[in-house]
């Protein structure tokens, strides 16, 4: 007796999953992830439509601000349901492309918007960005906004950059963020296939040194805690233990938390990560059991008050991120190397990693420091005296070996 066709893209989905089970726990997790969301958008929907769906699912979940990563691996599971139900998924047809003076391809689409300003009033609509952003939009269509997305090369950001650097009046920190400000629309602009190229990207970026990395002293520690509310204290103390950073925090649930260990989902990097709790952070949990969620609060409420506490007890320089400093620091010192402290912290490039570099160097100059103490044996002056000892302890062993 043959099965029953499959109507809806779930049935076809639990079937593959029925047929295909995967060994590894992490791997099951992952798969389920992705399932669920799948399920969730085109579960409902005919095997065809879901096909019609695969054809531009990596693009439009790109378009939504979904990590590239998880929209790939998205896209390859309803290509592979369909392809295990029999459903054949339509390739996707390419328009014909005019060439550019600095590109392959066009880099306008017919009937989208094609001017700067065009663009930034898409991006404001698609996302929600900062005061400081804001500002920074106001400033290219003030600038450019007139201009095509075309008319935008890589040596205009060049010849921008080093005129703001001439004029002497912006420092390059600020022009490294209005770049970065003007590259977030060109790259949507790039994900919706408007251009080709990012030409902020192409044209390279400033590279700012990082200033100082501010690290809370023991004393320093101990009097600002003292001073914060209680919640913010436990908050504050959580962060010091864990070194996550403080959206990561706000944003567990208790479905993350398995025994020693907790799971952070995909927020700033594109992969989540496990972190092992010691029993500093255990214990801060416990006390919160009581919550649906451990930390119920706005990150904006949590810095206002640790900025308005710092100011009344004259610590400058600290914010939330410190705690995270702090962290790292101190699990260097406690003789953890570089690679434990990327994978706690999450760092996805070294060059994050490497600015707790000095602390190893200094720590090696302390070791290289403790050899001046050491005693110096005092060298043999009198050789007559030596080789008569010796000459005497020959002949002892001598008249030994005789006897």
């Amino acid at each position: 007796m043959s099965s029953p066709p499959i109507a809806t893209f779930a049935t076809a989905l639990d079937a593959y999953l029925k047929a295909h089970p995967l060994e590894r726990k992490r791997a099951r997790w992952l798969r389920a992830h992705y399932a669920k969301t799948l399920r969730r958008l085109v579960g409902s929907l005919g095997l065809e439509e879901a096909a019609q769906k695969a054809v531009t699912w990596r693009r439009e979940r790109l378009a939504q601000k979904v990590v590239r990563s998880t929209a790939g691996q998205e896209s390859s599971l309803l290509r592979r349901v369909l392809e295990h139900a029999g459903q054949k998924v339509p390739t996707r047809r390419m328009e014909p492309r005019e060439n550019t003076p600095w590109s392959k391809g066009p880099m306008t689409t017919p009937g989208k918007p094609g001017t700067l300003q065009e663009a930034i009033q898409r991006f404001e609509q698609q996302t929600v960005r900062s005061r400081a952003c804001r500002y920074h939009a106001a400033y290219w269509v003030r600038l450019w906004g007139s201009r095509l997305l075309v008319d935008v090369k890589p040596a205009d950001i060049r010849a921008w950059q080093s005129e703001l650097l001439r004029a002497g009046k912006v420092k390059p920190a600020t022009i490294d963020a209005k770049q970065c400000a003007l590259s977030a629309v060109f790259e949507l602009a790039r994900l919706e296939e408007r251009i080709l190229v990012n030409p902020c990207r192409a044209a390279g970026w400033l590279r700012t040194k990082a200033g100082r990395t501010r690290v809370l002293t023991e004393d320093e520690e101990a009097s600002l805690l003292a001073a914060l509310h209680p919640d913010l204290a436990l908050f504050f103390r959580f962060l010091l233990a864990t070194g996550l950073r403080a959206g990561e925090a706000l944003g567990m649930d208790w479905r993350d938390i398995h025994e020693s260990r907790a799971w952070i989902p995909p927020r700033k990097t594109p992969h989540g990560r496990h972190i092992p709790l010691n029993e500093t952070a255990l214990a801060l949990l416990a006390q919160r059991r009581d919550l649906e969620q451990p930390w119920p609060y706005s990150y904006r409420q949590l810095a206002q008050r640790l900025s308005r506490t710092c100011a009344r007890i004259g610590l400058e320089g600290v914010t939330l991120h410190v705690a995270r400093h702090t962290f790292a620091t101190r699990l260097l010192r406690s003789g953890a190397s570089l690679l434990h402290v990327k994978r706690c912290l999450g760092h996805t490039d070294w060059s994050n990693t490497e600015r707790y570099s000095h602390l190893v160097i200094d720590d090696l100059q302390e070791a290289v420091n403790r050899l001046d103490t050491r005693p110096t044996p005092e060298p043999q002056t009198d050789l007559a005296a030596l080789v008569a000892q010796l000459s005497a302890q020959v002949a002892a062993l001598t008249a030994r070996l005789a006897g």
